[in-house]
This record gives structure tokens, sequence and C-alpha cells, in this order.
């Protein structure tokens, strides 16, 4: 349980800097559509998405590669780390093709 425990705090940490980087976007789509720009409208758009994707492919790649010294920052001791590391770096990994982090 320890271990869902560490690694669900840690991705809802990580949903919510998506969601405040999906909202700041959807902010500054919604004023270019309010201006009547909708080409610009969809340059924001498009560069959030990148953004997204870049944002997802770093701490992904962060999160793989750091994911031990993690959960030990948070607490956890070695026991708890091997039961995290069998799941841990292909969640991190994966945040790269999560739609939750990068369209939220």
């Amino acid at each position: 349980m320890a271990a869902v425990g560490l690694t669900e705090s840690m991705m809802m940490i990580l949903y919510a800097i998506a969601m405040g980087v999906s909202i700041g976007v959807m902010a500054l789509v919604a004023r270019r559509v309010g201006e009547k720009d909708v080409d610009a409208a969809g340059r924001t758009a498009a560069q959030g998405i990148v953004l997204g994707l870049v944002i997802a492919a770093a701490i992904g790649v962060a999160g793989a590669a750091l994911a031990p010294e993690l959960m030990r920052a948070m607490g956890a001791d070695d026991g708890v780390v091997a039961a995290i590391m069998a799941v841990g770096r292909r969640m991190a990994a994966g945040l790269v093709t999560d739609p939750q982090v990068i369209f939220v």
C-alpha cells in the first residue's frame, strides 16, 4: 500500500502541473477567439499541444531516471522503493502518452 500511496501522491502533483498549463493555454485560446483572431487561436492551441508534449516528455524522462531518489525523498524505505520500481519507471515514462497529462 505504501508503494501505491507514494506513486499516486507523485502523480497528483504531476496532474496539478498539467492542469495549470492546460488552463493557461485554454485562457490564451479563449482570448484569441474573443479577439476574433481565429488564426492566432489555432496557433496558440498548437503551441499549447507542443508545450504539453515537451513538458510530458521532460517529466517522463526525469521521472524514469530519478524515480528511486524521488521516492526516497518522499520517505520510502528500500523495500518500498523496490516495490515501486517494478511499476514506477514505466508509469513515469508513460506520461509522454498519457492524455490526462498532455491534454487535461
